[in-house]
């Protein structure tokens, strides 16, 4: 586990949901353990579930980071969670705009990714071809209303 003086701290969450992905981010959530009182009404949906394996591994939920990173066009293909990190603090790195929408991308994504993960653990219904979508969307919303990024979000928007 990172402490509160890691670098992932210094990386800048500005959204409705940062306390998750600070979280998330710190390696301070315990993926087995967030289900184990689940165990005792219904049967594990996720014996093998870890960080890595949620974030990167799930053929699924790997796709959905590939298509985000895409679409900000960041040539990038995720490895485990500690090379995820490491890559992001080094790449988090400065005030540019593709820099920011990284930011976004990277906490909207792990934010959506969290939210399905939950949805399934609780047999909720779930439909993981709207995760893209919610996730660019978020990233457009959160990205247009910034001055600084408004013209970077419309070149994304455009496939530029």
């Amino acid at each position: 586990m990172e402490n509160s003086s890691s670098p992932i701290m210094d990386i800048e969450i500005k959204n409705t949901h940062p306390w998750i992905v600070k979280a998330i981010l710190n390696q301070r959530v315990q993926v087995k353990n967030m289900v184990n009182w689940n165990e005792i009404i219904m049967k594990p949906k996720f014996s093998d579930e870890s960080l890595d394996h949620l974030f990167f591994y799930c053929p699924t939920l790997r796709h959905i980071w590939l298509e985000v990173l895409d679409w900000i066009q960041m040539k990038h293909i995720p490895g485990d969670w500690k090379h995820e990190l490491e890559w992001l603090i080094k790449t988090s790195k400065g005030k540019s705009n593709k820099t920011a929408v990284l930011k976004l991308a990277i906490t909207e994504t792990i934010y959506e990714l969290w939210s399905y993960r939950n949805d399934k653990s609780f047999g909720n219904s779930v439909n993981n071809k709207s995760i893209r979508k919610k996730i660019i969307d978020t990233i457009v919303y959160r990205g247009w209303n910034s001055v600084k990024l408004k013209k970077y979000i419309a070149i994304l928007m455009l496939g530029v």
